[in-house]
């Protein structure tokens, strides 16, 4: 399996490291693009690249029933005529057989781009058409089938009159800008600088996704105070001050559930850096869970004053994103999957 740049963050240009990725690195690359970018923007997509894949690597179709077509090719040069002629002249040949329609739109994607003159074709779509007509013979005709295409006819006539306007590039630098807008993006270029939210205050109403570790907190101030308590809003009745110790736990676990997200954000879905430091606070506090407390709330202040103290492995990134919030919040969202972490006996 090809590996990554880094999962954290290379110090290199990520225009530089785009440009120097072998070829397995980048056809894994696109992978990513594509499950994470085109499936998001497009209804379906199709990665169908190969020898038979007649002009098309992937094929995206969006909600009206449009087809996209995506070139992708690694080169250590920039595209030349030699290079997007033939794929151009693919996407004439086999849409005027019908073997597929025309596309909306047609892309070529490339680590190093294109070059000028090609730059300036694309954006005078009469004159490409001219210079593949004018050019048939020696770019296009033996590239296609096994057999010549000759370009004369009904062909010809379909040529002159197709819209070349469908034929484009995305350049490195929109093919970046586009996949720093995924999850997938950290994983081959390293780290972005993006401002994570933070939280100010718990939501109002309690999601069901908050019962277990609620109940624990709950069942915490009960052997506190001597009798069960039902539900919060008996809480509130009963103590004013547990009321406004409660509301901050459920604000420490809304800080980590934000944290939660931005690695999802951030990062690519493999790397579960979330969910490996869960894992560590865990085995933090696990120890003094176990030990004797005088009651289930005097358990839970101690479980979390050892969660702000834990240090958690340098080589997880969420390492440095950590507050004191999403540290005290992580308790309660392993209280809320495991049943060992609770703070009565």
């Amino acid at each position: 399996m090809v590996e990554a740049v880094s999962a954290s963050g290379p110090t290199l240009d990520p225009l530089r490291i785009l440009r120097v990725f072998s070829e397995d690195q980048y056809e894994n690359m696109i992978g990513d693009w594509q499950r994470s970018y085109l499936e998001i923007k497009y209804s379906r997509v199709e990665n169908i690249g190969g020898p038979t894949d007649k002009g098309r690597d992937v094929i995206c179709t969006d909600s009206h029933g449009d087809t996209y077509f995506y070139q992708c090719k690694h080169y250590d040069k920039k595209l030349t005529r030699n290079d997007i002629f033939p794929e151009i002249g693919k996407c004439c040949y086999y849409s005027f057989i019908k073997k597929y329609p025309v596309p909306k739109k047609y892309y070529f994607v490339s680590p190093q781009g294109v070059t000028p003159d090609v730059r300036d074709l694309f954006a005078a779509p009469e004159i490409l058409k001219q210079e593949i007509i004018d050019q048939w013979s020696k770019k296009c005709q033996s590239k296609i089938t096994s057999n010549p295409v000759l370009l004369e006819g009904d062909f010809l006539s379909f040529v002159t009159q197709f819209d070349f306007s469908i034929y484009n590039y995305i350049s490195p630098e929109e093919f970046l800008a586009d996949f720093k807008t995924t999850s997938f993006y950290t994983k081959w270029f390293g780290k972005i600088s993006k401002p994570r939210k933070l939280v100010s205050a718990a939501p109002d109403i309690i999601s069901p996704n908050e019962s277990n570790y609620i109940r624990k907190i709950l069942d915490a101030y009960g052997d506190y105070l001597g009798k069960h308590i039902d539900d919060e809003k008996r809480l509130k009745e009963t103590d004013p001050e547990l009321w406004i110790d409660f509301n901050r736990q459920r604000l420490y676990f809304y800080s980590a559930e934000y944290l939660a997200a931005y690695s999802r954000e951030i990062y690519a879905p493999e790397f579960e850096w979330f969910e490996q430091l869960k894992q560590e606070f865990y085995h933090g506090i696990i120890d003094e869970i176990q030990q004797d407390a005088r009651d289930g709330f005097e358990r839970l202040r101690k479980v979390l004053s050892r969660a702000v103290l834990i240090n958690t492995s340098s080589g997880n990134p969420l390492t440095s994103e950590a507050k004191t919030l999403d540290k005290k919040g992580i308790c309660h969202h392993l209280a809320n999957e495991k049943d060992e972490i609770k703070w009565t006996k």
